[in-house]
């Protein structure tokens, strides 16, 4: 019995082999296509090996699979920057689907290609949709290797990522910095406070955005990093005529002509207020914008401003039990 099951066994790890070597050696001649100097040999071979990634009956197992993956990663990455637009943005919905399976090991490759091709000036990559499925991956990355952003220091490359992705022009590449930055905080609570100041920066300078879409996102944005590290940007009151102080620029955002910001912002001002250590320090400064609110044509707004007053009278009849906060005052 025992030598019947070994003999099976062997048989079973030479079919096994034999399929491995039949599988590689195809991917190797696929690889070697991505070299051609014809265009539409390039942009077809990719569009094979995205169906290729993409397919869940390609693979026998997981091991299979990763094997593949790890074969084909370095010679996609260089694909990234083929003169063809199609081959790169092929290329890079590639990397979004292996991305997921492939080891934490990879992830420092990765993002330095990423931040060769969007991550310094002058921008590499010409392309709109190109760069924006560049920042997806980024954000990609965050959500399937959560595990891995702190400790494996990945987070300066996302600063460098953010802070000249939020200088694009493209409207759709400020929209996905913020769904990024949703994604570290979520990702690295602790660790992203590293690198939050200088982020929420960047955040800043679109609040203002001609397009309510993005101002409504950069809200969001700047409410995950101030709950992430950078609240003491809330006691910024400069005077500045360059550069706007932190609270005027909220001043501005709080009467912004678009409902949903203006609700965003609101919604914002309610979990600072309600969850952060130093709530009690932000009273004086965002009390006099909360105010008008209970005013405001949209009802949804108005409700919003009279429950959060109420329940920040909750909190203070609490945080005053002992008539501290009065003595203080007086």
């Amino acid at each position: 019995d025992n030598c019947l099951f070994a003999t099976c066994w062997n048989q079973l790890d030479l079919v096994w082999r034999d399929r491995c070597s039949t599988i590689m050696e195809g991917l190797r001649r696929d690889i070697n296509l991505l070299a051609s100097e014809n265009r539409f040999q390039r942009k077809t071979t990719l569009e094979k090996l995205l169906q290729k990634v993409q397919s869940e009956d390609e693979f026998k197992d997981e091991a299979e699979r990763l094997a593949v993956f790890r074969e084909l990663l370095k010679p996609i990455l260089r694909s990234l920057s083929d003169g063809l637009e199609k081959c790169r943005d092929t290329a890079v919905r590639i990397i979004q689907t292996m991305t997921k399976d492939l080891g934490d090991d990879t992830l420092d490759g990765i993002l330095q290609v990423l931040i060769a091709r969007i991550g310094v000036e002058p921008v590499q990559e010409d392309s709109e949709d190109v760069r924006l499925e560049l920042l997806k991956l980024a954000t990609i990355i965050c959500e399937a290797h959560p595990h891995d952003v702190g400790p494996r220091n990945l987070l300066d490359y996302y600063k460098v990522l953010l802070e000249q992705c939020l200088k694009d022009p493209f409207p759709d590449i400020k929209k996905e910095c913020s769904r990024c930055i949703a994604a570290l905080c979520t990702a690295a609570p602790r660790q992203v406070a590293h690198i939050s100041k200088n982020v929420i920066e960047a955040v800043k300078r679109n609040m203002q955005h001609k397009h309510a879409a993005v101002r409504r996102e950069m809200v969001k944005a700047f409410s995950n990093l101030i709950l992430h590290g950078a609240q003491e940007v809330l006691g910024d009151d400069r005077d500045n005529i360059e550069q706007y102080s932190t609270l005027y620029l909220l001043g501005m955002v709080i009467c912004d002509q678009n409902d949903g910001v203006r609700y965003e912002l609101l919604g914002a001002f309610k979990i600072w207020l309600t969850t952060l250590v130093e709530r009690l320090d932000h009273h004086f400064r965002l009390l006099p914008m909360i105010l008008p609110c209970t005013t405001d044509p949209h009802p949804k707004i108005r409700a919003l401003a009279i429950d959060l007053l109420t329940e920040l009278g909750r909190f203070h009849m609490l945080d005053n039990e002992d008539l501290s906060i009065v003595t203080t005052l007086s």
